[in-house]
């Protein structure tokens, strides 16, 4: 599949294609033994696949982009009585089997540890097991993680009905991961000046190119910058005694624990890189560190040699920082994530930006992937992973050096003015210089925006101490303003924001306008190759965003709107006209809806019925003149099976049966800001 790519435009080429990889599976399916034609013939189509995964994939190394494949999740809605519950295919799964749960309550001032509690104890059914639970009587997270499988936490749902809100947040745990490309160094501890290794530090305190010195205006003194990643080896000599054991999440069968300061073997980093602690040395070193004077504190949620652990230990690393509120002012360096959206990760990542705590997140490594919505692996764009599309948080791509290009591997975000912007600055990623974990002297290069990321979380830091009462918006806002403006080249619609440490301000040169919204090629062979309806399914919505934006109706409304220059305060702008909505292809035709009548609640808006009709299909979307820069709350009634999902996808409502081969029940849904689905 993936060689039946969009690049073999011409439909006779394709089924070339398609003969040639049917001779290719029987020439590997054949038994042979050793010296037989066809044992030589599968053993070249095996080196030719091989060399055809690596151009393909662009030297993504084969294994991650397997386990790419398997945790590249497809989220599931089930409407639950009140409630929804969000499944992956291809979650998170603990070592005994079982998946992990996460309820979240976004309405943090109607909770405290007595619902908590009573949700892991009370309700809790006997097949499942408490991972995490929080206390917001202790400035912690008003959620709760348990393991189990889905019938168990339907029963859960229902053993709470009576305290358990619509709006409550009921998620499958992801997989989340470091998957970095990575070059070597043996080069040992060196001393000051800055020298040509430390090109990253040496390029941020300049508005160009380099000058063998790094001169910050500060140190981040007084600021604690919590890593969250894989662990650090906090006896490295680059940390001067101020990197700190401080949690570790839970990865059964370990529960999670808060470290003693003195504990060398809690939060350990165990990456065979080192991920952690290079990361942690970017960012508060006394040699390879932005701010090196602040605290380090190794929040480990990744594990093992390959850093793999599960969105549920992310959520217990956040509530970790939220419950030190001594340890303030604070930055989170998160270069971690991993394919797929969190409701859970959101809510956490929002909380702590209110509380002063702002989170940086890696924009991904991706960028090599193809622009192809069956690929099979991690997609190209910022937008499609956790923590990186969080709107919050402060995500970054990477550089390479000299260029300022925008690397490679780097994720990306559109021109197109249908899709969304992920990246919010960049910072040199490609051969950087910082401590390993392999002793407490060395060094090693490594690539990728794990790498760029503790440029930024540093320099935050020196932002807090120098303003140390700072809200997140105000440091977010001078960071953005201090940035040196339009030196990244081919940054591909993201703003052109490079890191920069020093304290006066630049001025971006006037940008083109926008070219009109409107459909990629890619858009129009979607029909040809696609057994799928076009502008349908919510894992290629960012897809759809890119290529067929005003077929699917995300285009913005009054013409393309440029990415707003986040260094100056919002602009009102005057409301445009209304526009006739942009048809959809549907299998029947749409009736057109009936108003009703206004509701008397002060301030709410009007709703339209929208007559979905009958369908045999098992999905199943009509054009609802929804606006696609907003969202919707979606609830359903008179659904017995709970199996249904409604969601809404560009301007259109869809419905879609989660485990049946289809549905025959006609439908009606309020199409405003909350939408409301009756299967009576």
């Amino acid at each position: 599949l993936q060689l039946l790519n969009f690049d073999i435009a011409h439909p006779r080429m394709r089924i070339l294609t398609l003969i040639q990889c049917l001779l290719v599976g029987a020439a590997l399916n054949d038994e042979c033994q050793p010296g037989m034609e066809s044992c030589s013939m599968a053993e070249e189509t095996r080196t030719m696949l091989a060399r055809g995964h690596l151009t393909s994939l662009q030297e993504v190394d084969e294994e991650q982009n397997n386990d790419a494949k398997r945790s590249s999740a497809q989220t599931l809605v089930i409407q639950h009585g009140e409630h929804k519950i969000t499944t992956r295919k291809n979650g998170f799964l603990r070592a005994d089997g079982k998946k992990e749960w996460m309820i979240c309550l976004p309405s943090s001032d109607k909770c405290d540890h007595a619902l908590t509690h009573k949700l892991v104890t009370d309700c809790l059914p006997p097949e499942m097991t408490v991972e995490f639970e929080g206390n917001p009587d202790d400035n912690g997270l008003c959620c709760v993680a348990l393991a189990g499988h889905e019938s168990d936490i339907k029963r859960e749902i229902d053993n709470c009905r009576d305290v358990l809100p619509k709006d409550a947040i009921i998620e499958q745990s992801r997989e989340t991961r470091v998957p970095e490309d990575l070059r070597e160094s043996t080069e040992s501890l060196l001393e000051d000046p800055v020298d040509s290794s430390l090109w990253g530090l040496d390029r941020i305190d300049d508005r160009s190119g380099q000058d063998n010195d790094f001169s910050p205006p500060g140190t981040g003194a007084g600021v604690h910058i919590f890593v969250m990643d894989t662990g650090i080896r906090v006896s490295h000599t680059d940390f001067g005694n101020r990197a700190i054991p401080a949690f570790e999440a839970s990865f059964h069968p370990n529960p999670k624990q808060d470290c003693a300061p003195t504990d060398l073997q809690c939060a350990k980093d165990e990456n065979s890189h080192g991920h952690g602690t290079h990361c942690a040395g970017t960012a508060g070193g006394t040699k390879y560190g932005v701010a090196k004077s602040a605290k380090l504190y190794a929040v480990k949620v990744l594990f093992g040699v390959k850093g793999r652990g599960s969105s549920t230990g992310v959520v217990e690393g956040m509530d970790y920082v939220s419950r030190k509120t001594s340890l303030r002012p604070a930055v989170i360096s998160a270069s971690l994530g991993g394919p797929g959206l969190s409701a859970a990760e959101t809510l956490t990542v929002n909380k702590l930006t209110s509380a002063g705590v702002l989170v940086v997140a890696a924009a991904g490594n991706s960028g090599m992937a193809e622009d192809n919505p069956w690929s099979g692996g991690f997609q190209p764009y910022a937008c499609t992973g956790t923590p990186n599309a969080i709107p919050s948080a402060i995500t970054v791509g990477a550089i390479d050096p000299k260029t300022d290009e925008q690397a490679s591997y780097s994720c990306w975000d559109s021109t197109n003015p249908g899709a969304n912007s992920c990246i919010d600055m960049f910072a040199p990623g490609t051969q950087i210089l910082s401590a390993t974990n392999a002793d407490d002297t060395g060094s090693r290069s490594m690539d990728g925006t794990s790498m760029a990321t503790p440029h930024v979380s540093g320099a935050i830091a020196l932002l807090l101490e120098e303003n140390p009462k700072g809200s997140s918006s105000q440091i977010e806002r001078t960071l953005k303003a201090r940035a040196t403006k339009d030196a990244v080249k081919n940054p591909k619609g993201s703003p052109n924001l490079l890191l920069y440490v020093g304290r006066d301000t630049a001025t971006a040169k006037a940008r083109p306008a926008p070219g009109p919204c409107s459909d990629t090629q890619k858009c129009g062979m979607w029909d040809m190759y696609s057994w799928a309806p076009k502008c349908q399914g919510k894992q290629f919505e960012y897809w759809f965003r890119i290529h067929c934006a005003k077929t699917c109706g995300f285009c913005p409304k009054g013409g393309p709107v440029p990415n707003p220059d986040p260094t100056q305060p919002p602009v009102s702008t005057p409301a445009p006209p209304p526009q006739t909505a942009v048809p959809t292809p549907t299998p029947t035709a749409v009736p057109t809806p009936t108003p009703l009548a206004p509701t008397t609640e002060p301030g709410s808006p009007g709703e339209m019925i929208i007559d979905i009709g009958s369908s045999s299909e098992p999905e199943k979307c009509v054009d609802a003149g929804l606006d696609p820069f907003k969202h919707y709350n979606c609830e359903a009634v008179n659904d017995s099976s709970g199996s249904k999902m409604i969601y809404t996808f560009g301007k259109q409502v869809c419905v879609s049966e989660s485990f049946a081969a289809g549905w025959k029940e006609n439908l009606k849904a309020p199409a405003k800001n909350t939408i409301i689905v009756d299967w009576a």
